[in-house]
């Protein structure tokens, strides 16, 4: 009996516990989540291109910057938001890295509590809202690299006002709802397709929200304001000049056709599985750069394809698929969400990412769950089944994915290559040893010194030219790639002529076309075994032949 009373009393403890979490504790649960995950990141320097936006800011006058990041003349890409947030971020903490990352999980624990609005806001379904938050906030393939380094403001920046305008909308505040429109599209141009997604709201989740406002007949009155959204924004594209690259080698080039859209799609399927499942990184296919626009599709892609069907078939299965039915509506909502939110990139056809699903990914895990939830009432043939399968769910997820981070990051600089990453893990470890490693060595560096590396993605790592100078304070050191260096009766040199007029910058009027290497301003690194190695400049002359001289 006493047994038995000790079981009774836990139950009526756990029960108190869920019903306090389930009333106020949830906003603090997602905090935490999203600390026990990517708390690391705070521990992160300054990666690739984060120290080109600070060099900026750092060697810009301030009125010339805000001038300069507001001009749209000649951008391809306009994101003056996410620049302000540099400027002002940089005057407050400096070179503090630290302090760029808290902000940056703060604006990530916004968003997932949008997120969760916004699908209670649609369902009045506490468990979706909060289960698709929870999903959102600790996708951790998707949202490492947008926290891991502090140009994923654009992404954050974009995703916050995106959330916000679908908020706003769905609350009948349309003139905020634009305003916070026209913020997302100079957070990230890839939020252009939220005027669309907030018609096909209007047409198909309206009356099941509210019976007041306009009616869908005259949509004037709710998108007047978005018009005039999309006119100046228009008008700052066309006052660009900047059209969309035409080389088929272009990073950022767009073909609306071809076997790189079907390639793309395919992708994006494999990681959206892999954000949502409770298992990371699933072996579903070769994932090497080189195979993104070659060599043929793994049956596995195929599987994963024909699972995603399955997933947004069966979460409107929960329905009796009739238009009228509010459930079908809003759970059509969802799949126009997740499908325009990728539009813009799988027509991109040298440069897939993971972090571009972020835009889709609440609609992505809405489906998913809803699909979870049907697939356990139909096995079990009970409702309760279904609550308690998502929320062993959403524990299991959260968990792989804190296993996830971790995991990668305990291998450092020995990270490999994730198929749709920068690979920033590996990049912040080379950064760090470059950065702590040559402070301590070289203290104070000779104007003009050339720092040479032989790894192209460490250089990439601390931003070329600009870590060095910020770190040192000097805009005369140099920095270069070992491949570059070529030799002849004079000596060693540079020849590049773009690399060296990016080196010298507006100091001289002429760059020279070559630059020979002074011994005694030439220090010359490696990295091995996750520490800086420095060689002698000897190690240079010995292997110039290998280094195309």
């Amino acid at each position: 009996m006493k047994s038995f009373g000790r079981l009774y009393m836990v139950h009526l403890q756990l029960e108190f516990t869920l019903r306090m979490l389930k009333e106020k504790g949830l906003p603090y649960l997602l905090l935490l989540i999203i600390v026990a995950i990517f708390w690391k990141t705070t521990t992160y320097p300054f990666i690739e291109d984060d120290w080109f936006r600070l060099y900026h800011v750092a060697t810009t006058g301030f009125l010339e910057y805000v001038i300069g990041i507001f001009s749209p003349y000649g951008k391809l890409f306009y994101r003056p938001l996410g620049h302000i947030f540099f400027l002002f971020s940089y005057y407050l903490f400096g070179l503090s890295s630290g302090a760029f990352h808290v902000l940056l999980l703060l604006l990530h624990f916004c968003n997932a509590l949008l997120v969760s609005s916004i699908i209670y806001r649609l369902t009045r379904d506490r468990l979706l809202s909060w289960g698709t938050a929870i999903i959102y906030a600790g996708a951790v393939t998707i949202h490492a690299e947008p926290l891991s380094w502090c140009v994923g403001i654009y992404y954050l920046g974009g995703a916050f006002f995106l959330y916000l305008s679908i908020d706003f909308f769905i609350r009948s505040r349309y003139t905020l709802s634009a305003l916070a429109c026209l913020c997302a599209f100079l957070f990230q141009e890839g939020t252009a397709f939220l005027p669309v997604l907030l018609v096909g709201y209007a047409v198909l989740c309206r009356s099941s929200t509210s019976a007041s406002g306009l009616s869908i007949e005259n949509p004037a009155g709710k998108f007047r304001a978005h018009g005039l959204v999309l006119f100046i924004y228009a008008l700052i594209k066309l006052l660009s000049q900047k059209s969309i690259p035409a080389s088929q080698q272009d990073a950022y080039n767009v073909t609306l056709f071809g076997s790189h859209v079907v390639r793309n799609v395919f992708f994006y399927l494999k990681w959206a599985l892999d954000a949502v499942l409770p298992v990371k990184g699933l072996p579903l296919g070769a994932m090497h750069p080189n195979s993104w626009t070659t060599g043929p599709i793994p049956l596995s892609w195929y599987i994963a394809a024909a699972f995603a069907a399955l997933i947004v078939a069966l979460g409107l299965a929960k329905t009796k698929f009739s238009l009228r039915s509010e459930n079908t509506k809003t759970a059509l909502f969802f799949c126009m969400w997740l499908f325009l939110g990728l539009g813009p990139v799988v027509f991109l056809k040298n440069h897939t990412f993971r972090y571009y699903l972020s835009y889709s990914l609440p609609a992505l895990a809405a489906l998913f769950i809803l699909f979870l939830r049907s697939m356990l009432r139909y096995v079990a043939r009970k409702n309760n089944y279904g609550a308690i399968g998502v929320a062993a769910y959403l524990a299991c997820a959260t968990i792989a994915s804190g296993w996830y981070f971790y995991s990668s990051d305990a291998k450092g600089a020995g990270h490999g290559y994730i198929g749709g990453d920068n690979n920033l893990v590996k990049k912040a470890y080379a950064v760090t040893a470059v950065q702590e490693g040559l402070l301590r060595k070289y203290p104070v560096l000779p104007d003009y010194g050339l720092l040479v590396f032989e790894d192209r993605d460490v250089l990439w790592s601390f931003g070329f030219v600009a870590g060095p100078r910020l770190w040192y304070k000097n805009n005369t050191l140099m920095v270069v790639d070992k491949m570059l260096l070529k030799k002849d009766q004079k000596g060693l040199y540079i020849d590049n002529a773009k690399w060296l007029a990016g080196m010298f910058g507006k100091r001289v009027a002429h760059v020279p076309e070559r630059v020979y290497l002074d011994p005694t301003r030439t220090f010359v690194f490696k990295i091995k075994d996750g520490e800086l190695k420095e060689e002698g400049f000897s190690s240079l002359l010995a292997s110039t032949d290998n280094v195309g001289g």
